[in-house]
């Protein structure tokens, strides 16, 4: 479950947190507003380690005797990523005179699974799968 607690600055939002229970507090996953160590392309899912597990659930449902297929497969940041954007989506420009533009990745055309290459869109993992739409 991902809960949210928000407001205005100064409304009491970490003076709640402080007075939840102890034996509550420890099943819990605290992200503040400390940057998320990484990259660019860290996430929620990334940060919490959910992506590790979906990378691993994926690969294991679509792997057989005969042919094992990796976790890293399914990632933008590795094995998986295009080749021309390198898993971003997008393509930096640089203009020179008014800066760095950037435009969608024409191999990958800028959609997140189709960064992955045929083999990992092909394959999937009922209910929910990595296909190219």
């Amino acid at each position: 479950m991902l809960s949210a607690i928000t407001g205005v600055a100064g409304s009491g939002k970490s003076s709640l947190l402080a007075c939840l229970p102890e034996d509550v507090a420890k099943r819990m996953l605290f992200m503040d507003q400390t940057p998320i160590k990484g990259s660019r392309r860290s996430n929620p899912a990334t940060y919490t380690g959910a992506l590790d597990a979906i990378r691993k659930a994926f690969a294991k449902a679509n792997s057989t005797p005969d042919n094992t297929v990796k976790p890293a497969l399914f990632s933008a940041n590795s094995e998986g990523a295009c080749p021309n954007c390198n898993g971003t989506g997008v393509i930096y420009v640089e203009f020179g005179f008014m800066g760095c533009v950037d435009v969608p990745c024409e191999v990958c055309e800028g959609r997140s699974l189709i960064r992955f290459p045929a083999e990992s869109v092909s394959v999937s993992s009922s209910p929910r799968e990595f296909v190219a739409q």
